[in-house]
This record gives structure tokens, sequence and C-alpha cells, in this order.
């Protein structure tokens, strides 16, 4: 028997896990010191009585705590050090000894910041107190004996671990009896030093302890799969794989799992788990729960009759590793094939999804159905491999996606034309329709992801194919990110905006400001606020060629008001609107269309009026523009980037890229528009309308409250702010829309408190009043099926 030396040269390495929980320990320690902080006083009372309460224990109570926590900081390291050196383990002796000295050089350098910081808030929480000379907020030395524990993995050592946790908790409650700390600093304290361990552990790495060779040979001899022959064939981030020759001739791959990469992948999981939807499961750290799941998994599509590489064992190698032995596939994949320019047959093709459709007749989903998944037998059979990212019980969405990427995989693998031509003789045609919205790059595995990415036309071909089965259909699209780097940095900038909002509310006196308040002004703010559902009616129905109720249609507006309280601008009415007009009898891309032209023609009459207002306002002797140096200097440089951005090559061609799409898919609507002047015309007063009637909701809501501003400043302001808070990710433009216009005002010279309370009662008027009568339309529509 041949069995080479194929264990790896590393000496230590660095666990994932270590990494997650290094991350999750800064979370909470970030968390418990915002909190202290805030509650600041509470915190304090916290302490006060505790220290209060411990003064009637028993003296020899106290006297033990003191004696166990004064002992401990010397002889539970000198335990924890002779055990290491009997267990010739001196290179994690000296990792611990230097976490410990790195955990008290850090400790010192926060204490000095935090006095320096001069934040009472916080030296309150940390001290107990406002007195900072002479005190030192954290303690270094309890940081440093946690950091020493943690790199000695004495936590999972029984007795030991025992007394080390009662060490740390005599210590830590001694400080606290004598008021020497709080019980936010010993929570910083240990957490810090938790975090400090850590890191220095995973920057050193951890000395590996994994199954030999030799070992794994003889559970597989053990198992009754006696070994002739093995390999390494690939060691990746998340374990070894090994090829096996058998003495029966048969060969097998085993998958080896060592404990030291637990948590491998752990991170990318999440994140694809918080940003995308259909990502299903959030990985765990157990490997053996992985490992079990791929046995499962392996075991419930075998029975489904589709070929999968057969389990053979699966055993723990104690205490080190746990492996999985699998079948080897001889043959090669999808991928292999189409690298070698050979197209995959329409045979084959069929065989593939015949067994997808029998997978998810069983509700299973695989859910990596990339080329380098699906194999090609020597004797010409399917097999599908890469189950372990699986599930069973699927949900239709999940069903949807793997139909959608085993659909991509086929039509890479052959034609396009050909996958549809199979498809269509087993997947109905509903099936295959509802299947377009889910044909998304961010909805693939990984590996078919990295295809498309340099193949991004290969999706837009599949999906006009598929549509081209069902002209007519009505597609509801699908949304799989959860969370985007562009939406991310407008909340962010909404948060910033409603952080310097709110604190001019105290500038606001409620009673005066209801006494004084002229409330005609306001009624007519509330009627200009009711035109604009008429006029977006009207803006509608401008291109709707077919005969729709007028009234229904009102409704729809209103309805539409009310989805925009749970979605972003535009966004909700839009969604709205194509659903109505479906629904009335117009066609899908009719109604597409219908509401895409009458979105552009708003857009170029906004901006049209936003320059005729901008000039107006620019030739008035009472319109005040005056920023401050700040945000002069901040302009300047955002343009000065700006033009330094556009003047390199590789910057400049990126932006004409993601623009020049948007302009193309622009004109074939401005076409429409071009060749229908009467329908035009109605859009373009409609869209006129609109505005004039927000305008003057915006100039009676701030001349309610005496404000002296100009109607063409007012219109300025208003136009600006709104195309500022359609950009907005939050509900109806929550926070960004009120920044936007307060800030427009003041910078127009209306005092802040004026300008606010105008913004609030126009906010009233145009969204949070017709949220009420919006829902009854929403309802009503949909209870006769018009929505």
């Amino acid at each position: 028997m041949t069995i080479p030396m194929t264990n790896s040269s590393r000496r230590a390495a660095r666990r994932p896990r270590d990494l997650v929980t290094l991350l999750a320990t800064l979370a909470v320690t970030a968390l418990v010191t915002a909190l202290g902080t805030v509650a600041a006083q509470t915190t304090a009372g916290l302490d006060a009585d505790l220290t209060t309460a411990t003064r009637v224990l028993p003296s020899f109570v106290l006297f033990v705590l003191n004696t166990i926590g004064a002992t401990s900081i010397i002889f539970v390291p000198v335990l924890v050090g002779i055990s290491l050196l009997t267990r010739n383990r001196t290179r994690q002796l000296v990792d611990a000894l230097l976490a410990a000295g790195l955990s008290v050089l850090t400790l010192v350098a926060i204490s000095i910041l935090v006095v320096q910081s001069n934040s009472p808030r916080l030296i309150l929480a940390l001290t107990g107190g406002i007195q900072t000379e002479g005190v030192t907020p954290l303690d270094p030395l309890i940081a440093g004996l946690i950091s020493f524990l943690v790199i000695a993995k004495v936590f999972d050592r029984g007795k030991l671990g025992l007394i080390a946790t009662i060490s740390v908790i005599a210590l830590s409650f001694a400080s606290l009896v004598a008021g020497q700390t709080t019980i936010v600093t010993q929570l910083v304290n240990i957490l810090l030093g938790w975090a400090i361990g850590l890191a220095v552990r995973y920057s050193f790495g951890t000395p590996i302890n994994r199954a030999s060779v030799e070992k794994l040979v003889e559970a597989l001899n053990s198992g009754g799969l006696n070994v002739d022959q093995i390999e390494l064939s690939l060691e990746t981030s998340e374990g070894r794989i090994f090829r096996a020759v058998l003495k029966t001739g048969a060969q097998i791959n085993v998958w080896v799992f060592d404990w030291e990469l637990q948590g491998s992948g752990v991170l990318g999981s999440w994140w694809r788990g918080l940003t995308v939807k259909t990502s299903g499961d959030f990985r765990g750290m157990s490997i053996r729960r992985r490992v079990e799941r791929t046995a499962l998994l392996t075991y419930a599509i075998a029975a489904t009759g589709v070929r999968v590489p057969e389990v053979e064992l699966v055993r723990e190698i104690e205490p080190d590793s746990i492996f999985i032995a699998l079948e080897n596939l001889s043959g090669s994949s999808f991928a292999e094939i189409n690298s070698r320019k050979i197209q995959i047959t329409a045979s084959q093709i069929e065989k593939f999804l015949t067994d997808v459709k029998t997978m998810h007749d069983a509700d299973i989903a695989h859910r990596s159905l990339a080329a380098e998944n699906i194999y090609v037998t020597q004797s010409g059979d399917i097999a599908i491999t890469g189950v372990h990212s699986g599930t069973v019980a699927a949900t239709d969405l999940q069903q949807r996606v793997d139909l959608a990427e085993a659909l991509v995989t086929a039509a890479r693998s052959s034609s396009i034309l050909e996958t549809v031509q199979v498809a269509r003789k087993l997947f109905s045609t509903k099936e295959l329709i509802r299947t377009i919205p889910a044909i998304q790059s961010v909805a693939m595995s990984r590996k078919t992801r990295q295809y498309l990415s340099s193949n991004k036309e290969l999706l837009k071909d599949l999906r006009k194919a598929l549509g081209e089965l069902a002209p007519s259909a009505d597609l509801q699209p699908i949304s799989f990110q959860r969370i985007k780097w562009r939406n991310i940095l407008l909340a962010t900038a909404s948060v910033v905006a409603l952080y310097v909002l709110v604190p001019q509310f105290s500038q606001i006196n409620p009673q005066e400001l209801i006494a004084t308040a002229e409330w005609k002004w306001a009624g007519i703010a509330l009627v200009a606020s009711s035109l604009t559902y008429f006029a977006s009616t009207a803006l509608l129905l401008s291109f709707i060629s077919v005969p729709v109720n007028r009234i229904r249609a009102l409704q729809a507006q209103l309805a539409a008001s009310f989805a925009t309280l749970v979605t972003p601008p535009t966004l909700g009415s839009v969604a709205v609107n194509i659903r109505f007009l479906s629904r009335a009898g117009v066609s899908g891309p009719a109604a597409a269309t219908a509401v895409g032209v009458s979105q552009v023609v708003i857009f170029f009459i906004h901006v049209l009026l936003l320059v005729v207002f901008g000039v107006v306002a620019g030739t008035q002797t009472d319109f005040s523009f005056r920023p401050s140096r700040i945000t002069l200097v901040i302009f300047v440089v955002i343009f000065a980037l700006l033009i330094l951005g556009f003047s390199i090559n590789q910057i400049r061609n990126w932006i004409l890229n993601k623009t020049r799409p948007i302009f193309t898919q622009a004109g074939p609507t401005l076409a429409i528009i071009a060749q229908q002047p009467q329908r035009l015309l109605l859009s373009v007063l409609a869209s006129i309308s609109l505005n004039f009637a927000y305008v003057v909701a915006f100039y009676s809501s701030l001349n309610a409250f005496g404000s002296d501003i100009s109607f063409a400043t007012a219109a300025f302001v208003y136009l600006a702010g709104a195309t500022l808070g359609q950009a907005a990710p939050t509900p109806g433009g929550i926070g960004a829309v009120e920044a936007a216009l307060v800030a427009g005002l003041t910078a127009s010279g209306i005092p802040s408190g004026t300008a606010l309370s105008g913004v609030l009662l126009y906010r009233v008027a145009t969204f949070w009043l017709p949220v009420l009568p919006g829902w009854y339309a929403f309802a009503n529509l949909q209870s006769k099926n018009a929505l």
C-alpha cells in the first residue's frame, strides 16, 4: 500500500472561527460602551446600589472573594503555564504571554485616551464619577489575564477552566465591591481582553492538530474500505481532499474536515444571507453539521433516482477531524467539456433538466447547479455533484432560482435555442415564464456568477427567448438583493440629515405655533395636495388607448400614496400603476410602456421647471443664497474631484458604460412619445399641473407660518429638494425630503424654525394625511380584483 507523506507543512493555521468570534466580541464591546455612556446615570446608580448591598455580606465571604481575586492574578497564569509546558506547548505559552502584555499596554493607552477625551458621560460610565485625576478607567490586569487564558484555551479544559472562570469572577466582583470600578468597566475589561486574545491567536495562528494520513487510512480500513493507494489531490480553506484507490480497484474521494478550520466561509455565507434573499441558510460554525448535511442531502437526492456520488463512509477521527468518503465519478463536467470547445448534446441536456425536475417534484433544491457540478460519466449518464448547498422542503422561490440556474447552465453548455426547446418538453409554459424574473446573476451560485461576469449577454438572451413563449404574460419582478451599497450610502446620508434636523425642533414652540399660524393657508395646501391626484391620474391615462375607469384610476393614485409609506419614492407608485393597468385590461407591455413614458415625461418637465424657476428666483432681489464658507469649500472640492475623475480614462469609461444603457433604453421611449403629439401635449400639461399643485401646497405651508418667501424661490427649493428626496431609499423619502427642503429654505434666508414648521405642515398635507384614504382605496381595489 502506498501512503505518501501528504501532511501540510504548515505549523499553525488561522482559524476562521476566531475571526468571526473576534468581530462579534468587538461589536458587543462597542454596544456595551455605547449603552453605558448613554445611560451613564442609570449605571452609576446600579453600581452604588451594588456597593451598598454587598456591605451586608458576611466579612468572611468578602475575605474569601478578595483573597481569590488577589491571588488569581498570579497563581492562575502560573498553573496554566506549567500545564502548557508539561504538554510541550511552549509556542502557545509564548503567544499567551505576548497577548497578555499587549492587552495591558492597549488598555493603558485606551484609559489615557478616555481621560483626555473630556467626555463626562463616558468617564462617569467607566469610573462611576467625574474625577479624572489619578484615575485609570479600565483595568489592564483583568484584560491581560483574560487574553492569556484565551490564547492558552483554558476555558475549554475541565477543572482548570472552572478554576480560571471562578478566579475571573472573583477578581471582577472584588473590584466592584471596593467601589474601584463599574459594571460597564468590568464588562469592557473582559470583552477587550477576550478580543485582544482572539486577535493575537488569529494573527499568529493556532498550532495545527489534524489527523494524519495514517489515521485516515486506518479509519477507512476499519470502515470496510481497504485502501491500496491514497494521495492528497487538493487542499482548500475548508479542508483536504484525498483520492484513494481501494484494493477492489474502485476509487473514492475523501473529504477531510479538520477542527482547526471550523468557521471557514462563515462570514461570506452570513453576508450573502443578509444581502441576498435566495441564499437560504446561514452556514453554521460546526463542521460536523456540514458533513451530516452533505450526507443526508446525498441520500435524499439519490432516493429520487437522480445520480449523485454515493456516500461510502462518514466517520470522525478523534479528536481532530471528520471525513466523508464519496464515490469518485469517472467522467467530465459540463465546464470541462465546454473548455474543449465541445457542445453538450440535446439528449444530455434533456437528461440533466429531467433530473432537475425530478428533484423539484420531491421539493429538493440543489442551489448550485453550475456547469462545474454537472458530470457526464464515461457511460454517458448524467450525474450531479456539489449537493452540500442544497435544501429539502425547498420553497417555491428556491425552486424557481434552481430552475433558472439549470437553464443558464444548459444554455452555456449547448445553446439557448436548444435549451428552450428541451425545456418546453419537460416544463409547462407557465413554469418557464415564472422563471424569467429569477434569471439574475445575483441569484446564482458562485461559479455561475463568475462565468456570467464575462458573459453578461447570456442572461439577457435567455430571458428574451423564454419571454417569446408568452409575450403578453404578466411578469412579477423579483428583488433578490436585500442590501445595496447605494441604499446604504443614501440611508447613512438620511440619518445624518435627520441628526442635523432633529435639534431644530427645539426652536419650535407648539402652542405659539398653533396660535400664530394662518390656517387658511393650510386649507389651500390641502386643496392643492388633493389636486395632485387628479393630475397624476390624467398623466397616467395620457398614453393608454383602451378605455379605463377614471374613478378607479384616481383610486389607484391614492393607493399608490399608501404604497409609498412602505417603499421608497416612485417605486411604490410605479408598481401599483402597472398592476392596476394590467388588471384593467391593458396588456403587460402596454402598461409598462405607459407608466415608463409618463415617468420620462414628468422627469423632463421636473428638470425644465427646476431650471426655469431657478433663473426666475435668481433674478429676484429678495432671493438670498449665501451658504457658509465650509459649504462653498465642500462644493469646490466635489466639483474638482468630478473634473479630476472625468480626466482619468478608466473612471470616465466606467461612468459612460454605466450611463449608456440608460440612454439606450430611453431612446425607444422618447420615440413613442414623439409619435403621439396629442397625448404628449396632454401628458405635459398634466405633469406641469402636478408639479404646480405640489409647489402651491409647499408655498402655502410656508405662508401659514408667516414666511415672506417668493413663489419662484419656493418652487425652486421644492423642485430641488424633491429631486434629492426621490433618491432616498427610505419609505416615502422620510427624513431625506424634510432635510433637503429645510436645508434649501435656510440657505435661502428663511429662519430655521419657520422653515421646519412649513416643511412639516407640507409633509402632513401631501404625505401623511393621504395615507388613510390611500389605504381604503388600496383595500377597495383589491376587493374588486382591480389591483
